[in-house]
Protein backbone atom coordinates (compact mmCIF):
# COMPACT_ATOMS: atom_id res chain seq x y z
CA UNK A 1 0.00 0.00 0.00
CA UNK A 2 1.48 3.38 -0.98
CA UNK A 3 2.02 5.82 1.85
CA UNK A 4 0.12 9.07 1.88
CA UNK A 5 1.57 12.35 3.10
CA UNK A 6 -0.24 14.11 5.91
CA UNK A 7 -0.08 17.86 6.23
CA UNK A 8 -1.00 19.50 9.52
CA UNK A 9 -1.82 23.15 9.23
CA UNK A 10 -3.15 25.84 11.53
CA UNK A 11 -6.90 26.32 11.64
CA UNK A 12 -8.43 29.07 9.54
CA UNK A 13 -12.11 30.10 9.54
CA UNK A 14 -12.32 28.82 5.95
CA UNK A 15 -11.90 25.28 7.38
CA UNK A 16 -15.09 25.44 9.47
CA UNK A 17 -17.44 23.91 6.90
CA UNK A 18 -15.06 21.02 6.30
CA UNK A 19 -14.71 20.35 10.05
CA UNK A 20 -18.48 20.48 10.54
CA UNK A 21 -19.01 18.04 7.66
CA UNK A 22 -16.33 15.69 8.99
CA UNK A 23 -17.84 15.74 12.50
CA UNK A 24 -21.40 15.27 11.21
CA UNK A 25 -20.55 12.46 8.79
CA UNK A 26 -18.45 10.61 11.36
CA UNK A 27 -21.23 10.68 13.96
CA UNK A 28 -23.96 9.76 11.48
CA UNK A 29 -21.98 6.90 9.90
CA UNK A 30 -19.82 5.44 12.65
CA UNK A 31 -21.95 6.11 15.74
CA UNK A 32 -25.07 4.91 13.92
CA UNK A 33 -23.99 1.38 14.82
CA UNK A 34 -24.30 2.11 18.54
CA UNK A 35 -26.87 4.91 18.95
CA UNK A 36 -30.44 5.45 17.84
CA UNK A 37 -31.57 8.22 15.49
CA UNK A 38 -32.71 10.55 18.30
CA UNK A 39 -29.34 10.33 20.07
CA UNK A 40 -27.44 10.91 16.84
CA UNK A 41 -29.63 13.92 15.95
CA UNK A 42 -28.97 15.42 19.40
CA UNK A 43 -25.24 14.78 19.08
CA UNK A 44 -24.74 16.01 15.51
CA UNK A 45 -27.73 17.93 14.13
CA UNK A 46 -28.12 18.41 10.39
CA UNK A 47 -28.07 22.20 10.85
CA UNK A 48 -25.34 23.08 13.39
CA UNK A 49 -25.23 26.52 14.97
CA UNK A 50 -22.40 27.99 12.89
CA UNK A 51 -22.53 31.33 14.74
CA UNK A 52 -21.73 29.60 18.04
CA UNK A 53 -18.94 27.59 16.45
CA UNK A 54 -17.38 30.74 15.00
CA UNK A 55 -17.44 32.74 18.23
CA UNK A 56 -16.37 30.08 20.73
CA UNK A 57 -13.38 31.45 22.69
CA UNK A 58 -10.02 30.16 21.60
CA UNK A 59 -7.81 28.38 24.10
CA UNK A 60 -4.02 28.29 23.78
CA UNK A 61 -2.99 25.52 21.42
CA UNK A 62 -6.50 24.82 20.11
CA UNK A 63 -8.53 26.00 17.19
CA UNK A 64 -11.82 27.74 17.80
CA UNK A 65 -13.86 25.32 15.69
CA UNK A 66 -12.22 22.26 17.23
CA UNK A 67 -12.87 23.60 20.74
CA UNK A 68 -16.50 24.33 19.88
CA UNK A 69 -17.00 20.89 18.38
CA UNK A 70 -15.44 19.20 21.41
CA UNK A 71 -17.62 21.25 23.78
CA UNK A 72 -20.74 20.45 21.80
CA UNK A 73 -19.79 16.79 21.57
CA UNK A 74 -19.39 16.51 25.34
CA UNK A 75 -22.64 18.38 26.00
CA UNK A 76 -24.55 16.34 23.43
CA UNK A 77 -23.05 13.09 24.67
CA UNK A 78 -24.33 13.87 28.16
CA UNK A 79 -27.78 14.63 26.72
CA UNK A 80 -27.77 11.47 24.62
CA UNK A 81 -26.75 9.46 27.66
CA UNK A 82 -29.72 10.87 29.60
CA UNK A 83 -32.05 9.90 26.76
CA UNK A 84 -30.99 6.33 27.23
Amino acid sequence: MPSQAVTIRAYAPAHLDTLIALYHDTIHRVAARDYDAEQIAAWAPDQPDRATLLRTPRLPGTCRAGRALRSRMLRDFRMAKRLG
